[in-house]
């Protein structure tokens, strides 16, 4: 069940939101696969029904690994994760939230 915003405010000086009537917030994990040294792996997201692009997607990850979106649809995104350190990693999950 959806839950109804009432007041939502841009301050002046920064981007409005793709959508005027609405926020839409969502949150996911992502697993990732292991990755050697130097080497970055991707995962792909795909929703149900389409997002109005642009979206914003900000992670937030379990191990000392970075993430990025590589790629962005109105129904999928892809990120790629690498080392901070560019050492091998272990598989893991990065939690996202999206933001449309």
């Amino acid at each position: 069940m959806a839950f109804e915003l009432h007041t939502v405010e841009v301050p002046s000086g920064l981007n409005a939101l793709s959508r005027t009537d609405r926020v839409i917030l969502g949150s996911v994990a992502i697993p990732y696969a292991a990755g050697a040294a130097a080497a970055s792996v991707t995962a792909t997201v795909t929703f149900n029904e389409p997002l109005q692009l642009p979206y914003d997607v900000f992670f937030a990850p379990t191990a000392d690994v970075t993430a990025y979106m590589t790629a962005q649809t109105p129904m999928s995104f892809t990120i790629s994760v690498q080392s901070r350190t560019a050492a091998a990693f272990s598989a893991g999950t990065i939690g996202a939230l999206i933001v449309n």
